[in-house]
């Protein structure tokens, strides 16, 4: 692994980033969506990372994780695989590009995206000020439920259903 390989895929794979793949090729209707697919793991996961924080959605939570693993897992295989290209992943998230962690598989490079995911909602939750550890949980469990419903959660999960 290259040193630069650890700030994400594009400087791993020059390719990606360098625009020699765009327009080069058209994108039959048989191509995977690795847009979608990027957008939709990292939409469950982040749904996934809300769930977590407020303690009483442990089923949902599970079905969102997984149903992100499962969309990530492919994505993140694909480009282990060389078929990811600057054209057909204009529209991932940046938050996938910039956490991804190449390494010795793919279960690794996921656990880290999992890690960096969970600590940014953790860190976006988590209240700057606050009287007590209770008082500064509470004002987090609130943020997270907010998020999690604005997001619309329930209904991504019931549409993997």
């Amino acid at each position: 692994m290259r040193p630069s390989c650890a700030r994400g895929w594009v400087r791993c794979f020059p390719a990606l980033g360098s625009g020699i793949f765009a327009g080069a090729f058209a994108i039959s209707a048989s191509a995977q969506d690795y847009n979608a697919l990027g957008r939709e793991g990292y939409a469950l996961w982040d749904c996934a990372a809300h769930a977590a924080l407020l303690g009483d959605k442990e089923v949902e939570f599970r079905g969102l994780f997984q149903a992100g693993h499962a969309d990530l897992s492919e994505l993140l295989e694909d480009l282990r695989a060389g078929k990811l290209h600057s054209w057909n992943t204009r529209h991932v998230p940046a938050q996938i590009r910039r956490w991804y962690a190449p390494g010795p598989s793919t279960e690794f490079s996921l656990g880290y995206l999992w890690a960096k995911l969970a600590e940014a909602t953790h860190e976006a939750t988590w209240p700057a000020t606050g009287a007590t550890f209770e008082a500064r949980r509470t004002v987090q469990i609130k943020a997270a439920k907010t998020a999690y419903d604005g997001k619309g959660c329930d209904g991504l999960l019931e549409a993997q259903r």
